[in-house]
């Protein structure tokens, strides 16, 4: 683990490595204002373990277990918790088909009207 040193010489806070999978494993996902995974980019598929098309129709929960009880859509706009979640560059643990758990980022923005929301979320893996 790297650390970074405070100002003023006082010491250093440890920091985690983010850096991307070597393989540069972003990729994005369309979802709907339940949660449901309308598109997803092949390298995410691939990355998760599924075959092309296999993960749409899933909910996003799927993929990210501990979002299972978050509703995307508060008042008309992208929940205030999880925009500041991905906003700060919280770490969200990812379940891959097979079970297997990887670190990753998400990044959340509103596509559409209000009548018919819909979420893209820019998923980064980590190494």
């Amino acid at each position: 683990m790297k650390s970074m040193a405070l100002a003023g010489g006082t010491g250093s806070l440890p920091v985690a490595d983010d850096s991307p999978a070597p393989e540069s494993d972003v990729g994005a996902i369309t979802l709907d204002a339940k949660g449901m995974i309308q598109e997803c980019d092949e390298t995410l598929e691939r990355k998760f373990g599924y075959s092309h098309g296999q993960a749409r129709g899933q909910h996003l929960s799927t993929l990210f277990p501990e979002l299972a009880d978050i509703e995307l859509l508060q008042h008309g706009h992208l929940n205030e918790r999880l925009h500041f979640f991905c906003h700060i560059g919280k770490r969200f643990q990812a379940l891959r088909r097979d079970g297997a758990r990887f670190a990753s980022r998400l990044f959340m923005t509103m596509l559409g009207s209000d009548d018919a929301p819909r979420f893209r979320v820019i998923v980064l893996c980590l190494a």
